[in-house]
Parts: C-alpha cells; structure tokens; sequence
C-alpha cells in the first residue's frame, strides 16, 4: 500500500474518519510537497480533519516527532491539541502503537510515554505568533 491507502485505512480504522477523495490528495500534497505545503478551501471541507488524521498518523508511525501546533489565536491552537489528544488516549490506540500519556500532559504542551523509550513525540499550541496586520 501507498501512503494514501495507509492513512485512508489509518483514519478509519482509529479515527472512525472516512476521508474523501479531495481529503486524501490534500494529504498527500502534505506528505509529499516538502517543507511549505498551502491548503486553501472554504468552511466544511475537512481541513481541520486532515490535519488531525495526519497529526495522529505521523505520531504513530514516528515516535520522535515533534509538532507544533499555531494559529493566530491560542484557543484555536488547543482546540485541535484536544482533538489529538482525545485520541491518543483511545485504548486502541495506546495498545497498537505502545505509548501511553506522559508527562507534562496538558492542552498547551505534552509528551507520549512509550514501552521503550521513556519520553516520546511532543506536541505543543501556541498562538498569537503571527504578526499582526
């Protein structure tokens, strides 16, 4: 399989996210497109979505990563470090990929414990890093 077949599968099995077809080639211009990828897209169209699939993809297969999540106000920031960590905190998902919570672990900032290695990938929100009009 390819990577778009593995998220695709990835998302729905551990995520309960079918992603279509316009979904699936945004991610992989992601995954595919090198440093600076843009997506652009009215209301509705699942950006949000793709990127916490993504997020939870990368951080099961990579369990070095290190992510940070920015927008131009904080709130919206932790509103999708919730999101990712709702499911890491699924069962299925710790026992799959062999990582618990770690320490710290709040909205703002926090680690995956893993069977293995002690500290693994790190997620932070930060907000308002943007400069201002």
């Amino acid at each position: 399989m390819g990577f778009r077949e593995d998220i695709a599968a990835f998302s729905k099995t551990y995520m309960d996210i079918t992603l279509r077809p316009h979904q699936l080639d945004w991610l992989e211009q992601i995954h595919n497109g090198g440093k600076r990828v843009l997506v652009l897209a009215p209301r509705g169209h699942g950006k949000s979505t793709i990127i916490r699939c993504y997020i939870m993809f990368r951080i099961c297969h990579d369990s070095d990563i290190k992510i940070l999540m920015a927008s131009h106000v904080e709130s919206l920031a932790k509103l999708q470090a919730r999101a990712i960590q709702m499911y890491i905190e699924l069962p299925m998902i710790q026992e799959d990929f062999g990582f618990s919570k770690g320490r710290p672990w709040s909205v703002s900032t926090f680690h995956l414990a893993g069977k293995i290695q002690p500290v693994m990938a790190t997620v932070a929100a930060r907000g308002g890093i943007f400069p201002a009009r």
